[in-house]
């Protein structure tokens, strides 16, 4: 139990920082010009990392009840 906590626990720290950093780099980009921050992928992967980091999060908080 205390390893999947952990390991939840990782993974929304981690996509919290994903999340955060292409979300700069997307609109960073976007107003500086840059080509491959500009577009969708940095866009999709904030996306992604987001979701990610919202059920990393839920899955903590659940193991964390269940204490």
């Amino acid at each position: 139990m205390d390893d999947v906590q952990a390991f939840t626990t990782t993974m929304s720290m981690f996509t919290w920082v994903v999340c955060v950093t292409a979300m700069i780099l997307h609109v960073v980009g976007a107003w500086v010009g840059w080509w491959p921050f500009e577009y969708w992928p940095t866009y999709l992967a904030a996306t992604i990392a987001c979701l990610l980091n919202v059920v990393a999060t839920g899955l903590t908080v659940q193991l964390r009840r269940h204490q």
